[in-house]
């Protein structure tokens, strides 16, 4: 009833058929595999971006400590320059003449600086 070239060839699309499934199982697996890598990959950059982040968060602590230097700074630059226009007055006072002063208390200062400079610090 049945031809036997007919089972035949039967079993060879069985087998192609079969062999087609275990190509598709071997691409499954390297999809697996890839998935596998890509994984590591965003675990190592989660990882690198908590320790950029860790440097950020040092790198603002020292932005602020920098900060409070300059504020630190600032108030003193104040309280020197208050102190140098209270001594140029009181010599104003004493000469009528501010330049004498002024040349006084610049020649205090360990680096060369002019009275206009000196005058725009203050």
């Amino acid at each position: 009833m049945v031809d036997g070239g007919l089972l035949d060839r039967f079993d060879g699309l069985l087998d192609r058929f079969d062999g087609l499934l275990d190509r598709f199982d071997g691409l499954l697996d390297r999809f697996d595999g890839l998935l596998d890598r890509f994984d590591g990959l965003l675990d190592r950059f989660d990882g690198l971006l908590d320790r950029f982040d860790g440097l950020l968060d040092r790198f603002d602590g020292l932005l602020d400590r920098f900060d409070g230097l300059l504020d630190r700074f600032d108030v003193l630059h104040l309280r020197v320059c208050s102190v140098q226009n209270t001594k140029i007055k009181r010599h104003f006072i004493k000469n009528g003449n501010n330049k004498p002063a002024i040349r006084y208390i610049m020649s205090q200062f360990h680096t060369k600086i002019t009275v206009n400079t000196f005058r725009r610090l203050c």
